[in-house]
């Protein structure tokens, strides 16, 4: 084997040895030099290094501020050909910081709920610059994060425990929902309730014009109505026995209460309505009390009774963002009412003509659902209509301007079975009719005529059939509203253990195919009381 000359530079003559050789060698030479400083130099370009990488997750993270769990966002190293690994973490460093680079948030491969603190409880994008000590080179990457409370957004469940009213919760989180049975057991936050628990609903701020990220929470029982924060969920004591004194509830003249809009909500009690202005109760501390089942015609008011089924539809009220319009329904003249929540201010309640094969006179209204999943004047809406003295039952399609685009009268047998059901709500996806028969939930398709069973719980018995009513509000975290969309589409059903009721309560999500499938069940969580509402807790 042949072996290469010596090949150095002489100290003394500066002429190479062997000429040719030594021309290959001093760019071998300079080539070594180059890759060496190359390698000792910080990449001033940030450009990310191809020997690893930084995987942080792709949805957004949530983390909840006094939690039962301890919630992180953690950065992963990525190595060619791996998997993202937590191994050998010391060899980088880490730097957190808000998005605009000046706050630094921590220096560790990971964030907790302590590195948010001073940090106002939203979203919040935060940037992550990983150094590798041993090149200098770095990566930057961003993620989303949200940072919350356990009881800021998700289904805040009302539940009857030996008579009593018991607080729970479903927390949403992007990787679904973490389970709150009791707040007062699980956070420490008792919420004293008097009386038998009847209904629980979002209402909205005590803020005007979208001014608040916050959210408040109504439950009213058959003696009080208790308003409460659903960020810490302190009590507005003030609020609550203004309220409870203003709407009188009790076993035998029981308020329900549901979210109307933006800062007010809407107590219904008996035939009245009630529009019920947080805003001026807390922040003007003046009364709020605005009957919604009136209306003004030449010259004269009049006050008429109403059903307790209605609905809201769009589009917002001008001015008042995050308020809507209502579709109720006077028992009296047997008319639909297109309501507006602020009548006190624009007047804008009328009646709603529907052009129908038939007279409404004595009908009433048994569910109503709309689509409002645009916000539009022309709201699709679904209704089934009663007349219990001529036994018709009709489902009926209308728009929220009064154009009737569908009817369908339903037989005495599938009528009757669908009006003995203790709930009756409406899918604005399928279309169909949601019942309850015995221990299992049944579906009517009027396009079909024909029922079907969606499922039954054997022994449990049903407390709960549900749908959200949709209110897309104008929230101020991006993306909210798309997420409100999709979740408001699921069917809550709430079961029960008779024999142990305090303990046994269920709730289920479901999403309903078209084409009398089988329900899917995308959440079951176990061990509330029996659960007599629950409501779903936004962002605005």
């Amino acid at each position: 084997m042949s072996h290469m000359p010596p090949i150095f530079i002489s100290r003394h003559s500066g002429i190479f040895r062997n000429s040719r050789l030594a021309k290959i060698a001093l760019c071998y030479l300079c080539v070594l030099a180059t890759s060496a400083c190359q390698k000792g130099l910080k990449d001033f370009n940030e450009t990310a290094p191809t020997h690893f990488s930084v995987v942080l997750p792709t949805k957004e993270t949530t983390i909840i501020r006094g939690g039962v769990d301890k919630d992180t966002l953690k950065a992963l190293i990525k190595l060619p050909e791996q998997n993202a690994t937590e191994t050998d973490t010391s060899q980088y460093s880490f730097v957190w910081t808000t998005l605009s680079g000046t706050q630094v948030l921590s220096r560790k491969p990971y964030l907790t709920v302590t590195d948010f603190n001073g940090i106002d409880p939203t979203k919040n994008t935060v940037q992550l610059t990983v150094t590798e000590r041993s090149t200098d080179l770095l990566q930057k990457v961003t993620a989303d994060v949200f940072i919350t409370t356990p009881t800021r957004e998700g289904w805040m469940i009302l539940g009857e425990k030996s008579g009593k009213a018991q607080i729970g919760m479903l927390t949403y989180t992007s990787n679904g929902y973490k389970k709150i049975t009791d707040v007062n057991t699980v956070l420490g936050k008792n919420i004293p309730i008097n009386g038998k628990p009847l209904s629980i609903s979002a209402i909205g701020s005590d803020k005007k014009y979208n001014q608040s990220l916050h959210q408040w929470v109504g439950v009213s029982t058959d003696q009080e109505i208790k308003i409460f924060s659903s960020l810490d969920l302190t009590v507005e004591t003030n609020v609550s026995q203004a309220v409870t004194n203003s709407m009188t509830p009790s076993a035998a003249s029981p308020v329900i209460i549901e979210k109307t809009g933006y800062n007010y909500f809407m107590a219904r009690k008996g035939t009245d309505m009630f529009q019920i202005d947080l805003y001026y109760l807390k922040s003007l501390n003046l009364p709020s009390k605005q009957p919604m089942n009136s209306i003004s015609t030449g010259g004269v008011s009049k006050v008429f009774p109403v059903s307790g089924i209605n609905v809201q539809v769009g589009p917002e009220v001008p001015n008042y963002a995050g308020c809507y319009y209502r579709i109720i329904y006077d028992t009296d003249s047997c008319s639909f009412v297109w309501d507006d929540a602020y009548n006190m201010y624009t007047s804008q309640t009328k009646y709603l003509p529907l052009l129908l094969p038939f007279s409404l006179k004595g009908f009433q209204p048994k569910a109503i659902r709309n689509t409002m999943a645009t916000g539009t004047v022309t709201d699709v809406l679904y209704t089934l209509m009663h007349n219990p003295s001529t036994k018709e039952t009709y489902f009926i399609q209308f728009l929220s301007n009064g154009l009737v685009k569908d009817v369908k009268q339903l037989s005495f047998t599938k009528a009757s079975e669908i009006l003995n059901s203790p709930f009756i709500e409406i899918d604005y996806n399928t279309g169909y009719v949601i019942y309850v028969k015995g221990n299992a939930v049944y579906a009517y398709d009027p396009g079909a005529d024909q029922a079907f069973s969606l499922i039954d719980f054997g022994n449990e018995a049903i407390s709960l059939v549900k749908f959200e009513k949709f209110n897309p509000g104008s929230s101020k975290v991006p993306g909210r509203k798309e997420v409100y969309t999709e979740l408001f589409k699921r069917l809550v059903v709430c079961t029960y253990d008779p024999a142990n009721p305090n303990t046994s309560g269920t709730i289920r999500l479901y999403r309903i195919p078209l084409g009398h499938q089988a329900p899917i069940a995308e959440t079951v969580e176990t061990g509330f009381p029996k659960i007599i509402d629950t409501d779903f807790i936004p962002i605005h």
